[in-house]
């Protein structure tokens, strides 16, 4: 049986997780999505490190399922994806920021392809076989392109990748590419209400519209006391407010892990403090 005097402690990877939790209450239904969601992916599988500013992040087990979307990283050389991605070349090289096949294997070849010069599913308006063409990358259909095709000896190795501002609005809206997004169940990929930009708003939105309903709540019940009692109990509720905020970014800059007995001595010295007398 565990020893019950042993103190409780609360890490502050459990505080942040469960405000991401809250978070994602809020961000809606962008988990029930098929490609990468706001919580499912935030502990990286590899070793790249998130940039300074990026826009939004596909999971490398995304990019193995939707490996036309390495392309057009590799065209807009994203960082540290393209970086990161060619050092797991094999038989291919990166060279300012192209896949050059090197002689001996010409271009990747897909089991059972076809000695068309390019993809006939794909149209020459086409902005995806534009990039693979840049690429020097022919001959592929792109609903059956596979990370390993692209020369990685061990696709389980992709880096995820950091979209720079605006990637959607590059993607490719031709037919033959709807049909691609169709067929990969990513076609909410176009959706302009679908981007994290369009979730952070709308939380944000809602974060405040939730605030407001709490003040109003707050007043609305302090309005049924009298003045000098009311404006006491709305000084210790934003005082409160602050204390904690203050206790829990401490923390974080710290590292440190919060403790039953730290959680006791906060609001005992709230307690004990002037502003609650």
């Amino acid at each position: 049986m565990a020893d019950e005097s042993e103190e409780t402690t609360v890490s502050i990877e459990d505080v942040v997780k469960s405000i991401n939790e809250e978070q994602a209450i809020v961000m809606g239904g962008i988990d029930d999505r098929a490609c990468c969601s706001f919580t499912k992916h935030l502990n990286l599988p590899d070793d790249v490190a998130a940039p300074d500013e990026y826009e939004e992040m596909t999971c490398s087990q995304c990019l193995r399922r939707c490996a036309f979307l390495c392309l057009y990283a590799l065209s807009r050389k994203e960082q540290p994806w393209c970086m990161a991605f060619s050092t797991l070349l094999s038989s291919t090289q990166l060279v300012n920021g192209h896949v050059n096949i090197e002689p001996e294997t010409k271009r990747p070849k897909l089991d059972g392809e076809s000695n068309e010069p390019i993809s006939s599913s794909l149209t020459n308006d086409c902005e995806l076989l534009r990039i693979a063409s840049d690429l020097e990358i022919q001959g592929f259909d792109f609903k059956k392109l596979q990370v390993k095709d692209l020369g990685l000896s061990d696709d389980s190795k992709v880096p995820s990748v950091f979209w720079s501002s605006g990637w959607r609005e590059r993607l490719c809206r031709c037919p033959s590419c709807v049909t691609l997004y169709k067929h990969l169940n990513v076609s909410y990929l176009l959706d302009p209400e679908d981007t994290m930009e369009y979730y952070l708003d709308l939380g944000e939105k809602k974060a405040i519209e939730m605030e407001k309903e709490e003040n109003e709540a707050l007043s609305e019940a302090l309005s049924e006391l009298p003045h000098s009692v009311a404006s006491h109990i709305a000084a210790g509720v934003n005082y409160m407010k602050e204390t904690l905020e203050e206790f829990l970014k401490k923390k974080h800059e710290s590292g440190c892990v919060i403790t039953e007995a730290e959680i006791r001595a906060l609001f005992e010295k709230l307690r004990q403090d002037q502003m609650f007398q």
